[in-house]
């Protein structure tokens, strides 16, 4: 129940700075609109708050939108304590990549068993029956990911830069 509750507070900050950001006016010379602004701002307070990594507070963030939004069965499965959060996170994981017609299916069926076997096992068979939900095979999807390959350049302070690489 700890879990679910973290999940829906997360939710509700990142909603709360997204509104607030939405309200206000974009600051002249500034890179990032007010939106990245609030999301950063709530990303790194998040992570201080918690004392995790940058990339552990994204992540939740993540995972806390997911529940909320695209997946109340599993939120909701969670909160009753009929899965550990390990259990929910494979949920979600798999959940990404599944197109939103078979979204609610996939959770149906991959929550019918996900209390009665490890989250290796579920996501074992989660991974599986993702596979049978997805209208395309893995091959069309890797190609398509293929053709998606890019390299990424960000100017950042102090005469820096970010150099981000998306490859097989």
């Amino acid at each position: 129940m700890a879990f679910a509750r973290r999940a829906e507070l997360v939710e509700a900050g990142r909603r709360f700075g997204q509104a607030r950001a939405n309200a206000a006016a974009r600051l002249p010379g500034s890179r990032w609109d007010a939106a990245e602004v609030a999301e950063r701002e709530f990303v790194s307070e998040l992570a201080c708050t918690i004392r995790v990594p940058r990339r552990t507070a994204e992540n939740l963030i993540a995972e806390s939108r997911a529940l909320a939004g695209e997946l109340p069965a599993t939120r909701a499965a969670l909160e009753a304590g009929e899965i550990s959060y390990q259990h929910a996170k494979v949920v979600i994981n798999q959940a990404w990549s599944v197109p939103d017609e078979a979204k609610a299916a996939f959770e149906v069926e991959v929550l019918r068993s996900a209390g009665t076997v490890t989250a290796s096992k579920l996501k074992y068979r989660a991974r599986l029956l993702r596979e049978r939900l997805h209208p395309e095979t893995i091959r069309a999807r890797h190609q398509k990911s293929v053709r998606d390959r890019a390299v990424f350049f960000e100017p950042e302070p102090d005469g820096m830069a970010s150099l981000t690489l998306y490859d097989s």
